[in-house]
């Protein structure tokens, strides 16, 4: 396939040099149309675990699920606080990381659409 694509080339240069000049400039189009990093989002990553089961009461989640819970969710990377909460039938805990947020801020680079948006 590529040998075909090099022997029709030197047959036909100026269709060579004219689909370069074309990929060229469409590329060039293109560029301008990527979207760009305006605004890092500053606000820190947060998770949240529930569970419930109606069978068991406050002091029996905490134990038995909240305590066993937060000792797992202490071991991930960059991890800056856990909080927990249990109530009749349900237990939730509440993580939150230092890590850098993976979601950006982009804005379009025309005038005509300035507008920000999510990522």
């Amino acid at each position: 396939m590529i040998a075909a694509i090099i022997r029709a080339s030197s047959r036909k240069p100026a269709l060579a040099i004219l689909l370069a000049i074309a990929g060229t400039a469409f590329g060039a189009m293109s560029l301008q149309d990527l979207r760009r990093d305006v605004f890092p989002d500053l606000s820190a990553p947060v998770f949240n675990v529930i569970v419930q089961n109606a069978a068991m009461g406050a002091e029996e989640l905490e134990t038995e699920i909240a305590i066993p819970l937060e000792a797992a969710l202490a071991g991930l990377p960059d991890v800056r606080r856990i909080r927990s909460t249990s109530q009749l039938g349900s237990s939730g805990a509440e993580t939150r990381s230092c890590a850098p947020p993976r979601g950006r801020k982009i804005a379009s680079p025309h005038p005509s659409g300035s507008s920000v948006a999510s990522a």
